[in-house]
C-alpha cells in the first residue's frame, strides 16, 4: 500500500470518528431535551389529574346535596301525609297541609326533572 492510500484511510477514519463524536453529542442533547420534555409533561399531567380529582369530588358533593334535598322534600311530603291521614286533625289544617303537599310534590317533581332523576 502506498502512502497516499494510508493517508486517505486515516483521513476517512478521522472523519468517521468526528462524525461519531458529533452523533454522540447530539444523542446526549436529545436525551437531555427528552428528559426535560418528559418532566414538563409529567407536571402538566399531575396538575390535570389534580383538577379532575377535584371536579370528581365536587360532582360527588353535588350529588350528595341533591340526594339530601330530595330526601328532605320527601320527608316533608310524608309528614303532610301523616297529618292528612289523621282522622282527629282539623279539616282546615288538612286543607292547608294538602295545598302545601301539592306544592312540595310539584317542587320535588320539577327538581328531579331538572337534575335528571327518574320521578318514582
Amino acid at each position: 500500500m502506498d502512502n497516499r492510500k494510508i493517508e486517505e484511510i486515516r483521513e476517512n477514519e478521522t472523519k468517521l470518528i468526528d462524525e461519531i463524536k458529533q452523533l454522540e453529542k447530539e444523542n446526549q442533547e436529545l436525551k437531555k431535551q427528552l428528559s426535560n420534555d418528559y418532566q414538563i409533561k409529567m407536571k402538566q399531567l399531575q396538575q390535570e389529574n389534580r383538577k379532575l380529582k377535584q371536579q370528581l369530588s365536587n360532582s360527588h358533593q353535588i350529588k350528595n346535596q341533591q340526594k339530601e334535598f330530595i330526601e328532605w322534600l320527601e320527608n316533608l311530603i310524608n309528614n303532610a301525609n301523616k297529618v292528612l291521614d289523621n282522622p282527629k286533625e282539623d279539616e282546615e289544617i288538612k286543607s292547608y297541609v294538602l295545598s302545601r303537599k301539592f306544592v312540595l310534590e310539584h317542587v320535588l317533581s320539577k327538581y328531579k326533572e331538572i337534575i335528571g332523576v327518574d320521578n318514582e
